[in-house]
């Protein structure tokens, strides 16, 4: 009797087990497949209200008919074999990694960025096909997945403003209203914060330029500010800024300021150099410096500066003898006739002995 029952608890244990092992790999299953695409059985196109609605909204989607397809209104059937599968978070290049990528796609992801208020980088992209086949690569920006379940897609087959499918595993006609509980800030990821590190050179000479590189991404920024030294009357305020974005990404642009114009010192002898403004300061000669600000928000990240010399060709700037060069001129060559004229009558007196 007792082999009898342990032979039945090890039966037992063996049966449980597999069920448990049954159980995580169904789970495992449908969890992998759920991070990876949506599948539906219909496709609409239809007018939204509100055009981009957050969560908690209730939204309307009204004339809804057959989607579009190759730039055609109601080019296709509503029924059918509708996925989404994830292609990964936008970046700069990533259109080209795209086959069919439309030539909307980078607007289509910057408008529904925006409508947003984040980052294009937190924008996942999705491709939608039917049946297998191509339809558009866009973003997911709206879904209701408690009752009335719908998901909406904006594609790049349309315009910049991005094309509407409006998504369900339920045949839908007129107009629908729901509640939406995720929206595309739903799943987006925390935004990158950068760490800039900037390589400068030439501060204090008339070239001076610097190379901006966060270290957690590829993002990069040159920027130089040059100048030149200056003749009065001519103007003296000609610092000269000029940027260009080392990588190929685009948020760079967004992440860090340049200041659009240079801010003016002046010195007269070269040091304690005094801020002056450009638009009540009157040119003198002397020494002049102009610097530059790059910016990320209210964090300064490099300043740029460059010196240059001011003169005046009426102005001895070491004497501050305020005669023409023609007069200076004319002394001098005086002078050097006193000379010549002294070393003739010498030479004539030595003769003479």
């Amino acid at each position: 009797m007792k082999c009898f029952w342990n032979g039945k608890m090890r039966w037992l244990s063996l049966l449980l087990s597999l069920v448990l092992a049954v159980g995580l790999i169904q789970t495992n299953a449908v969890a992998v497949s759920a991070e990876t695409a949506y599948s539906f059985s219909y496709a609409y196109d239809c007018q939204r209200s509100p055009a981009f609605p957050n969560k908690g909204d209730t939204f309307t989607a009204s004339s809804i008919r057959n989607p579009v397809k190759d730039g055609t209104i109601e080019g296709t059937d509503a029924s059918g074999n509708w996925v989404l599968t994830s292609k990964g978070y936008y970046t700069a290049d990533k259109k080209s990694t795209l086959a069919n990528a439309g030539s909307y796609f980078d607007a289509v992801i910057s408008n529904i960025a925006a409508s947003y208020h984040i980052q294009t980088t937190q924008v996942e992209v999705y491709e939608l096909t039917k049946n297998g086949e191509h339809i558009a690569y866009g973003a997911i920006f709206a879904r209701s997945t408690v009752a009335n379940v719908i998901t909406t897609f904006l594609g790049d087959n349309w315009n910049s403003d991005g094309c509407t499918y409006l998504l369900s595993n339920t045949s839908l006609s007129g107009s629908i209203n729901v509640t939406i509980d995720q929206d595309l800030t739903t799943n987006a990821p925390p935004l990158h914060t950068h760490s800039w590190t900037p390589v400068t050179t030439g501060n204090g000479t008339k070239a001076a330029s610097t190379t901006i590189s966060c270290s957690g991404c590829s993002e990069a920024l040159s920027v130089s500010l040059t100048a030149s030294d200056a003749t009065l009357p001519g103007s003296v305020f000609t610092a000269k800024v000029s940027t260009e974005v080392a990588s190929a990404a685009r948020a760079v642009q967004s992440a860090l300021s340049v200041s659009q114009t240079p801010g003016y010192k002046y010195s007269a002898t070269g040091s304690d150099f005094a801020p002056i403004d450009p638009n009540q300061f009157t040119p003198v000669p002397g020494f002049y410096q102009a610097s530059i600000l790059v910016m990320d928000g209210n964090n300064t990240v490099e300043n740029l500066y460059v010196t240059y010399t001011v003169s005046d060709p009426v102005v001895t700037a070491a004497t501050g003898d305020n005669r023409p060069i023609e007069s200076m001129v004319m002394g001098m060559a005086f002078f050097c006739a006193l000379g010549i004229a002294a070393f003739i009558l010498d030479s004539k007196r030595k003769a003479r002995r």
